[in-house]
């Protein structure tokens, strides 16, 4: 049984000043009517350097008069479960992308880093798209080879680094494209690779780019990307059942990558999380990318994975175990 009182989720647009943190990154639980509980209930974007969140379950309870008068309005019905089917982009548009990958500052860095013949097999496997002014657009399409969207963002073609400032912020296909009432279900950026590389580990890693990176450089991985440390869930991770995975988190995410990571290693054949940022990293954000890129310019490539695990260390299981150094990990 269901009740009509308010059902709560987070707002699907709107930020407001957090109560903890004081940055504009907390995002409010409204109603159906787009109405906040209150000013203090919702939950922080910051989830590393504040992570604060409040559900309306827990201010209700401390809040006792209003838990009750919540309850005491509850008309008590049967509720049926609404099906939203996933929407899907038209494969035109990943068609006419496709044609200006090679323009896209992302492509032009990767060209001084990749022999050509490599570089096109990358843009040709992960469908690499791009718009007129030089963004690259992340295709993310399913096992199934439908679109669920693109992800567009843009990088300095000297450096490889995501541009700050003006041009920071992240667009998306189905938004640019008008989308009314699009249902957005995301999955893993290179999870239509999966499925025609049964013999490979896949390396799940956060960054698109960086995923690019993982397949340029060994010749028996492939490397998916979550696209962003909340999406490492079993929802988006159903497409991994049965493979080999190592999950290599950025050098600031690895005790939350960690406590994910448990959640979605029973599907896996084996999951083993590799901290390889601890004896490799520079700075905070750097990723196992910063690594290759640096690789790339100093030692030929493509290399075997398991040669390239065997000079490391800080490998656990998907309960957060350490595994001893003799390890054979997956062969």
């Amino acid at each position: 049984m269901g009740t009509n009182r308010p059902v709560y989720h987070l707002a699907k647009r709107g930020k407001h000043i957090c109560p903890e943190c004081g940055q504009k990154t907390f995002v409010l639980y409204v109603d159906d009517n787009e109405t906040p509980l209150d000013l203090s209930v919702g939950k922080c974007d910051r989830e590393l350097n504040c992570g604060f969140h409040q559900p309306p379950r827990v201010f209700l309870q401390n809040n006792k008069t209003l838990w009750e008068e919540t309850m005491k309005n509850a008309v008590f019905k049967s509720v049926k479960p609404v099906y939203k089917p996933i929407n899907y982009i038209d494969p035109s548009h990943l068609l006419r992308s496709l044609q200006m990958a090679g323009n896209t500052n992302l492509v032009r860095f990767l060209k001084g880093l990749l022999p050509e013949e490599r570089l096109n097999t990358i843009k040709k496997n992960y469908m690499i798209g791009g718009t007129k002014d030089g963004r690259v657009i992340f295709w993310q399409v399913d096992k199934n080879n439908m679109i669920r969207t693109g992800k567009v963002m843009q990088y300095d073609a000297t450096t490889g680094k995501r541009v700050r400032g003006e041009y920071d912020q992240i667009n998306w296909v189905h938004s640019m494209l008008k989308l009314q009432d699009y249902n957005l279900k995301q999955c893993l950026f290179g999870e239509h690779l999966i499925k025609s590389v049964p013999g490979d580990v896949v390396v799940l890693v956060e960054s698109e780019k960086t995923a690019i990176l993982v397949s340029a450089f060994f010749n028996d991985a492939t490397g998916v990307a979550t696209g962003g440390c909340g999406n490492l869930n079993p929802s988006i991770c159903k497409c991994l059942t049965g493979r080999d995975v190592l999950i290599i988190p950025d050098n600031d995410k690895v005790d939350v990558w960690k406590q994910k990571a448990g959640a979605i290693g029973g599907c896996c054949r084996r999951l083993i999380l590799w901290d390889v940022m601890k004896w490799s990293a520079n700075k905070p954000g750097d990723d196992i990318g910063d690594v290759i890129i640096t690789a790339l310019k100093d030692k030929p490539f493509p290399v075997e994975l398991d040669e390239y695990l065997q000079s490391g260390d800080g490998f656990f299981d998907s309960q957060g175990n350490r595994l001893p150094s003799n390890d054979p990990l997956f062969w």
